[in-house]
């Protein structure tokens, strides 16, 4: 199977606010960026079917992929930050931030989910993906489904996944199972 794993464009939100699963806008670049996704993606296999996350930021781009069409899943949401959410991060309670800094990997936010937790519903939505008939799918998405792709497929420590580096507007490609001489997964 191969796949497209497409990371929604810039959003409305202010510089340093986190967000995750807070259903925000999107910046006025759209067309713009939504133009390079779609330049990228001429020169792919068009896909069979469109997958995407429920919030508007993953969804609009996926309608626009495939009017229509789009089927949204919830596992593709980004990870929950729970009280955190909408505040800016200097703003978080330093504490509780330290304290999720220092294994990020199994304690949640207050009120949100561990990067485990996110890890596990992402895999629970590959499994499922692959046992689909399709030969190519889209799946519009988050940095974090993005990058728990990137760890399944290669088996870096859940730690390290802030290493992988996924932009606003970023495509990459994978081929589930692996071309022999092709890397599992690589930027478009």
């Amino acid at each position: 199977m191969l796949i497209y794993l497409i990371r929604h464009t810039r959003t409305d939100a202010a510089q340093g606010l986190c967000y995750g699963q807070a259903d925000i806008g999107l910046a006025g670049t759209f067309e713009t960026e939504k133009e390079e996704i779609l330049r990228r993606l001429a020169k792919a296999e068009q896909p069979e079917i469109v997958y995407s996350s429920p919030l508007f930021r993953c969804r609009h781009l996926a309608d626009t992929l495939a009017p229509g069409e789009v089927k949204t899943d919830e596992r593709l949401k980004e990870m929950a930050f729970g009280n955190w959410e909408l505040e800016p991060w200097d703003l978080v309670n330093r504490d509780e931030l330290d304290r999720w800094a220092a294994n990020f990997v199994e304690r949640a936010p207050p009120r949100g989910e561990s990067l485990r937790s996110l890890y596990q519903r992402v895999c629970e939505y590959i499994e499922i993906l692959l046992k689909q008939s399709y030969d190519t799918v889209a799946v519009v998405t988050h940095a974090g489904v993005i990058r728990c792709f990137h760890v399944y497929l290669t088996g870096i420590p859940l730690a390290d996944i802030f290493d992988i580096d996924v932009a606003c507007g970023d495509v990459f490609q994978v081929r589930i199972p692996p071309v022999r001489e092709n890397p599992p997964i690589m930027k478009l």
